[in-house]
């Protein structure tokens, strides 16, 4: 048995260009009619009457047979052609370097709906958490939600997710089988796992992403400002209560609480001489000395002040003569 004659008795369904014959239709005909809607521009190139068809049953031959999956439009090469291909590459390309742009600019951290992806490390190896929330909104008016959920996703990039893949793994098969640009977040995962944010989420993550490494959270970051003290002999005491007693090298804590409390600091050492001291100061008139210090955790600002969690001096920058 041949190819064709095995083709022709497994066949289900008899070639388009064959029923047409049969029914007596030219394709060519009626392929190159402006128009075949009306049944006088049916019957104009086809007499389907003489098939025993209605105009209804013609109507419906006819966009069987001229549908796209059918009979393709022929490719002609044009000159600009491969030009067009490189320029569709290099699109494809640039999308997938400013995505690692985007990335590298995120902050670590926990998302929120409006910081919606973070990015964190653990190891050598970079990973992405997103924010997703889906809220459900009330059937009266829709003005307020009803329920709201909200889920996190980690995917744990590749080694190499800043190197820009080729064009064959952008343009991946879908389900369809059809060749379709792949999301950049997909190229670059090479794992991925749901969960909420609280606790130790990161650890959670890393677990199923990454069985046996721990996660080591990052030092925070470090703004170095400027704060005025009071010397009391060898002692730099608060000028504000007295009793709080800065060291050089040794952490001092204060809870944010409301807008008297926390360290207050200026951002330069002019600023920290200037700045105008409260009247219930209890240590107002006695010498002063300017600290250059470290601080970094939760921060507020209060009449154009700023006050950290914790502040470590670092060093005398000035004292007053």
């Amino acid at each position: 048995m041949t190819r064709r004659e095995y083709r022709a008795s497994t066949r289900t369904k008899r070639p388009y260009h064959i029923e047409a014959q049969e029914l007596g239709a030219d394709l060519a005909a009626i392929k190159a009619a402006r128009s075949c809607s009306s049944a006088a521009e049916i019957g104009a190139v086809w007499s389907y009457r003489t098939a025993g068809l209605t105009v209804d049953q013609a109507r419906g031959c006819l966009s069987r047979w001229l549908s796209h999956h059918y009979h393709r439009i022929p490719l002609s090469e044009s000159p600009g052609r491969y030009e067009m291909l490189q320029d569709q590459v290099r699109g494809r390309r640039a999308r997938y370097q400013d995505w690692v742009a985007g990335v590298l600019r995120l902050a670590d951290g926990l998302p929120t709906w409006d910081r919606p992806a973070a990015r964190w490390q653990a190891g050598d190896r970079v990973l992405l958490t997103r924010h997703y929330e889906y809220v459900e909104w009330g059937r009266k008016n829709g003005r307020y939600p009803t329920h709201t959920q909200v889920s996190y996703t980690t995917h744990l990039l590749r080694a190499d997710w800043q190197i820009t893949p080729h064009t064959r793994e952008i343009l991946g098969k879908h389900r369809d089988n059809s060749i379709r640009e792949r999301k950049p977040l997909a190229l670059a995962s090479e794992a991925t796992t749901t969960h909420d944010g609280r606790g130790h989420w990161q650890q959670r993550a890393l677990d199923t992403l990454l069985p046996g490494v721990d996660y080591i959270a990052p030092p925070p970051p470090i703004t170095v400002a400027y704060k005025r003290v009071a010397r009391v002999g060898d002692r730099l005491l608060s000028i504000y209560d007295g009793v709080t007693e800065y060291r050089i090298g040794e952490v001092t804590t204060a809870k944010i609480c409301d807008e008297h409390s926390g360290i207050f600091v200026r951002p330069t050492a002019k600023g920290a001489k200037r700045a105008a001291v409260p009247d219930s100061s209890r240590l107002a008139d006695a010498p002063y000395a300017i600290l250059r210090c470290e601080c970094y955790g939760e921060s507020a600002q209060h009449n154009g002040k700023t006050a950290y969690e914790h502040c470590r001096p670092v060093e005398v920058v000035a004292l007053n003569t």
